[in-house]
């Protein structure tokens, strides 16, 4: 499972705790989840480059796809 988050200016203290909870239960449960939490990028990002890591996380998306055998690299034979 890919999981993926980003807290921005979030009003929790601990915004990303719901994640690493949900994270530990799906390893607690012999899953490899792999997740990504960004520092930046507000509502929406990833749909706009704004200069942040986020700007950036549908590559990790597909990396993670490819390497778990959901899918094969563009122009490479399967």
């Amino acid at each position: 499972m890919f999981i993926l988050t980003g807290y921005g200016l979030s009003r929790s203290r601990h915004p990303c705790a719901p994640v690493v909870r949900f994270y530990d239960a799906l390893r607690s449960a012999g899953r490899r989840p792999e997740a990504h939490i960004f520092s930046a990028g507000g509502h929406g990002f990833g749909m706009r480059r704004q200069g942040t890591s986020s700007d950036r996380w549908i590559d990790a998306f597909y990396g993670w796809i490819e390497a778990g055998g959901f899918a094969h690299a563009a122009n490479t034979p399967r």
